[in-house]
């Protein structure tokens, strides 16, 4: 059941991130502006990102959230990478963490929302066995983080559902005003 849980509130908190914001939120220097994102992805899915790049802190359901938010212009894909607990989370230090399942300390999800709008997203995610990667982050200040990612996700809500790696991913990003 807990397990229920954390991928629901993973999955509320990418919704809600994604599509709940009017304005670009204020980058370094007080310019408007996000930060930059960029990957591959390839398997059940093939293509090249190039989109905006967000950070945020918030508290959904009882669980404190920290994620890294990445979308394209048309909010066609979109990545979360969070980390989440029942404790106070903050904005993570430089360094190299894993990302998998929730105790593994980060988990991504991929939402790809290309085929008849929100109704038929497809979601991939690391939160199954034998599934996840690794962030490093080589900034992390108040008005920028930046880094590397990479891992491989499972379609969760399909039964023996596709696979899809994200290589080559890198990101500069500002906060989520």
């Amino acid at each position: 059941m807990r397990k229920i849980t954390y991928i629901t509130a993973a999955l509320l908190v990418t919704l809600s991130l994604t599509f709940c914001s009017d304005d670009g939120p204020t980058g370094p220097s007080g310019s408007d502006s996000t930060g930059e994102a960029s990957f591959n992805v390839s398997g059940d899915l093939e293509l090249s990102f190039d989109g905006n790049a967000q950070f945020s802190k918030f508290d959904e359901a009882n669980i404190e959230s920290w994620a890294l938010d990445f979308t394209d212009a048309g909010q066609n894909y979109t990545i979360t990478i969070t980390t989440q607990d029942q404790e106070e989370v903050e904005r993570p230090p430089e360094g190299t963490y894993t990302i998998g399942f929730v105790t593994d300390g980060f988990i991504a999800n991929f939402l790809d929302d290309s085929e008849d709008g929100f109704e038929n997203f497809v979601e991939y995610s690391t939160m199954a066995e034998g599934f996840g990667g690794e962030i490093v982050i080589t900034e992390s200040s108040t008005d920028l983080v930046e880094g590397t990612f990479n891992f491989t996700a499972v379609e969760l809500l399909e039964e023996g559902g596709g696979e899809i790696e994200v290589t080559e991913g890198e990101f500069s990003a500002t906060p989520r005003q």
